[in-house]
């Protein structure tokens, strides 16, 4: 197990990875969000499918393109250390979108996510080198 203020070090340099990812997310910053990722990445959806970070990317642009604001924020319900370079975080993620429907409206939908998300540190950079989607919800 990992030192109390290890742990403490650890989870505030997770907490920074997770706030630039969410602020090029927020942001619709396409170049700023892959860099949060590993070039390996192995992203598997709720339905099964793995799917590389080329692919997530392309997803993510489209949405980007299509939405008017989104925003993002995630509840760390457990962590496991593997390494001083590898942990995984089960999270809470949640999710809202805004897109512009026609001039006047606007459609609102929210996604909430639970899931394993494997961070690997390169450097001093921690970087989401596996994601795992135990359950996806849209409302």
């Amino acid at each position: 197990m990992v030192e109390r203020t290890s742990e403490t070090q650890l989870l505030s340099e997770l907490d920074a990875a997770h706030s630039a990812a969410i602020d090029a997310f927020s942001n619709k910053d396409i170049g700023r969000y892959r860099v949060c990722f590993t070039p390996g990445l192995k992203y598997t959806q709720a339905h099964g499918q793995t799917i590389g970070l080329d692919q997530l990317m392309s997803d993510v642009k489209a949405q980007f393109d299509r939405v008017h604001s989104l925003g993002t924020s995630y509840d760390r319900i457990a962590v496991n250390v593997h390494s001083k370079d590898r942990v995984t975080e089960t999270l809470k993620q949640s999710a809202w979108v805004k897109i512009r429907v026609f001039v006047f409206f606007t459609k609102h939908w929210s996604l909430v996510r639970k899931g394993d998300y494997t961070w690997q540190r390169i450097g001093s950079q921690w970087k989401l080198d596996q994601v795992v989607v135990h359950s996806e919800s849209v409302t």
